[in-house]
């Protein structure tokens, strides 16, 4: 009797806990690991030009008895923001007789026409200068080699670091007048002195040499004893016929010229003329293409004062040459 009565209350009591059992919350799930987040650089958006930065001065090499200003060189670089590609880049040698000039002389023209408008970095070289007025019997004076090895050095400088002002090693033309006409031309025609230039990593693609010497031998030999050209020619390069010959572009083979675009600048008398022509000869027999701009309506300063001018014959022959320069698909010879 008494487990009768007890049956229905064990059974309520087991469908009881059943259904609590059954309606019980599942078990809550292990929190989710967080979620990483990369804070990512805004885009840099077009390259954008607005003038130029101020130029910087590098000492290129310290000689002894020597103005650290005679062997540096200025690196002016176009002023930019944004994702910008590698800017070709445009040495400059100055003229002088070998003897006067200076890196900043006439450069405000050619800042606004190779930085500004065309957005190339530019930089202007110095070397030693023979003394002026010449004295040609000063034994200790400075003479050949040292004003084509400085500019060497300074190339080979820029080679190495002109990427930290964002030019392209790979990508240098080589622009000079007068005496600076001379020095960029031996550079070219001198497999020695262009490997040495270039170093492992950089490339003269073009050479720009406007109203040089080419034969400074034959020039030295023609000059007459006393004359005002003789003294400065041997003034910058000694009594030796072996160092005219050295000195001279013309003297070299010139078998596969080291950079495969050149241009010159014709003008002049005769004799001028003349080397002007046998040394554009040699290099074209040599595999290089040679441009030619006609000069012959300007003398030898309104050359220079005219390279960099808005507007002037040399630089919309010039402005054509350098886009030849830059935009070759094939890699040129000089690495």
């Amino acid at each position: 009797m008494r487990w009768t009565c007890l049956l229905p209350a064990i059974l309520l009591a087991s469908t009881t806990m059943a259904s609590a059992t059954s309606h019980a919350e599942p078990p809550p799930s292990p929190p989710s690991a967080p979620t990483a987040t990369v804070d990512l650089p805004p885009a840099l958006g077009p390259c954008r030009r607005s003038g130029h930065l101020p130029p910087r001065s590098a000492t290129v090499q310290t000689l002894p008895s020597v103005a650290p200003e005679l062997t540096s060189l200025d690196i002016i670089a176009p002023r930019r923001e944004g994702d910008c590609a590698a800017a070709p880049v445009v040495i400059w040698a100055h003229g002088g007789g070998w003897a006067r000039g200076d890196k900043a002389n006439g450069m405000d023209d050619k800042v606004a026409f190779f930085v500004d408008q065309l957005g190339y970095v530019l930089v202007s070289v110095n070397h030693r200068l023979s003394p002026w007025p010449p004295r040609p019997k000063d034994s200790a004076r400075v003479k050949h080699p040292a004003h084509v090895d400085d500019v060497v050095r300074a190339i080979r400088y820029v080679g190495a670091h002109v990427a930290e002002f964002g030019g392209d090693p790979a990508r240098l033309a080589l622009l000079g007048h007068s005496s600076g006409a001379q020095l960029v031309a031996l550079i070219g025609a001198d497999p020695e002195r262009l490997s040495e230039a270039v170093g492992p990593s950089a490339t003269i693609r073009c050479i720009g040499s406007y109203d040089g010497s080419y034969d400074v031998e034959g020039e030295v030999a023609a000059a007459p004893e006393g004359s005002p050209r003789r003294a400065v020619l041997v003034n910058a390069f000694g009594d030796s016929p072996s160092a005219w010959r050295d000195a001279s572009p013309l003297a070299r083979s010139l078998v596969g010229f080291g950079v495969p675009l050149v241009q010159t600048a014709r003008r002049g008398a005769w004799a001028r003329r003349s080397q002007h022509d046998r040394f554009v000869e040699r290099v074209r027999a040599a595999g290089a293409s040679v441009d030619i701009i006609d000069a012959t309506a300007l003398d030898h300063e309104e050359i220079q004062r005219s390279l960099g001018a808005p507007g002037s014959v040399m630089m919309k022959a010039v402005e054509a040459f350098m886009g030849r320069c830059f935009e070759a698909a094939t890699e040129p010879a000089g690495r």
